[in-house]
């Protein structure tokens, strides 16, 4: 059933993604703020809001897109500022012989349909 939901959701517009929450059953609460595509810029918004980071908390989170032929794709989001060990990444997702890589921009934007700094 969730293969089946996945196979019918594309890119959802905020509307449509909060239309999908809704017959989910899942609240949510929308924060407005700028666009934050890089740590740097994650931080500006968190040294901008510091009533909503009291309110919320939150982490700095960096996304990771990352291939491996035999494996294939993988998105990983972690804390912004911890160092990333692929070996250790490939251990802990249990991928026997892996050689995990970052996938390049072109990939990135064939698979997800986003640039580099968008995920």
């Amino acid at each position: 059933e969730d293969q089946k939901m996945a196979e019918q959701i594309s890119i959802l517009d905020e509307n449509e993604a909060l239309k999908l929450l809704s017959s989910l059953n899942i609240s949510c609460e929308t924060i407005s703020h700028v666009p934050a595509f890089t740590v740097q810029e994650q931080e500006e918004v968190h040294k901008s809001n510091p009533v909503l980071v009291e309110k919320y908390g939150g982490l700095l989170t960096k996304n990771l897109f990352l291939r491996d032929k035999k494996h294939g794709l993988f998105l990983i989001t972690t804390e912004a500022s911890k160092d990333i060990n692929m070996k250790d990444i490939a251990s802990i997702l249990k991928l026997s012989g892996a050689n995990l890589r970052f996938g390049d921009e072109d990939l990135l934007l064939e698979k997800l349909g986003v640039k580099k700094g968008s995920v």
